[in-house]
């Protein structure tokens, strides 16, 4: 009695199909080809004869051949892809248009410039000494803020403390 050839492994298959080892267990799930377990385990070892798989083969081959590499996983992958960069497009058309049709606002004063802004000194109504601090912290973090514009020009704590002593007023409450 002749022996039947047999295929020990995955690999083994997928060299006498001449198919990747994942388009052979695809084809197992899918087509049906004929691999076996030692067990009924999905863990366990896989085997093959060949005559099985001619035969197989032979009656597959148009299947096997045009059968498609996708998996239903990759579609979703597509679509969500095609979603997204539909949405983005016409986030991106509405922002066009939007910057398109808002009319430009620039605040510029009558001598063509930008307009200039002094914070003055805050008063501690309180009298509580502890507070005095912020009388001249206040004006500094406002300066520094709203330097940062460019519409308005600040005038810096020094220029402005050089004012109020051409002017006397820098000692004044």
């Amino acid at each position: 009695m002749e022996e039947r050839r047999r295929l020990e492994s995955w690999k083994e298959i997928a060299a006498y199909v001449h198919r990747s080892e994942k388009t052979c267990r695809r084809f197992v799930k899918e087509l049906g080809m004929p691999v076996h377990r030692l067990e009924d385990s999905p863990k366990a070892r896989v085997f093959a004869y060949q005559d099985e798989l001619d035969l197989w083969l032979k009656e597959n081959q148009e299947k096997a051949d045009n059968h498609k590499g996708k998996t239903r996983s990759s579609r979703p992958l597509s679509v969500g892809l095609l979603i997204g960069l539909g949405c983005a497009a016409i986030i991106l058309f509405g922002y066009g248009l939007v910057k398109l049709l808002s009319p430009h606002r620039e605040i510029v004063s009558a001598s063509g410039s930008s307009p200039t802004l002094a914070v003055l000194y805050f008063d501690n109504k309180s009298e509580d000494k502890n507070l005095d601090f912020w009388r001249y912290a206040l004006p500094e973090l406002l300066i520094t803020d709203i330097s940062q514009s460019k519409y308005v020009r600040v005038v810096t704590g020094e220029q402005l403390l050089t004012c109020l002593r051409k002017l006397g007023l820098a000692e004044a409450q």
